[in-house]
């Protein structure tokens, strides 16, 4: 009897933790001007009327995997470089820092767009620097 109300527990608690929040796993990659973007972070965010909140993942070597509930979506891309060191005003060992390189057309001003739906093939997000506005062209 103990035994059955031990199992009986068991798997009560292994069925809540397999219990499905309806995302699945999107992988993806990202360049930038013919390069794969080393250190960066991508972000997903819901349309208006459409299920879940914003996810967002860190971007390696050109790759990420996130997990996403199928839905439209509004994708925005930080890539990261070696910015300026920050010298201690101490005398203390200098700061390194990052600058964020991906231009605001790709993120604050992001019109990328996704429709995430279960099984899709892996995202291939090629972003190229924006041609510069020249008067008179």
């Amino acid at each position: 009897m103990r035994l059955s109300l031990v199992l009986f527990v068991c798997l009560v608690a292994l069925t809540g933790c397999l219990k499905s929040d309806g995302k699945f796993e999107v992988k993806g990659t990202v360049t930038y001007d013919g390069q794969s973007v080393g250190d960066g972070m991508i972000v997903f965010m819901p349309l208006k009327g459409e299920p879940g909140g914003s996810e967002s993942t860190d971007i390696k070597n050109g790759g990420f995997t996130v997990r996403l509930p199928e839905g439209k979506r509004t994708v925005q891309v930080f890539g990261y470089r070696p910015g300026p060191e920050i010298v201690s005003p101490t005398g203390g060992q200098p700061q390194s820092t990052k600058e964020q390189f991906i231009p605001e057309a790709y993120n604050a001003k992001s019109a990328l767009s996704l429709n995430a739906v279960k099984g899709m093939a892996p995202l291939l997000y090629e972003l190229t620097k924006p041609e510069p506005n020249i008067p008179g062209k």
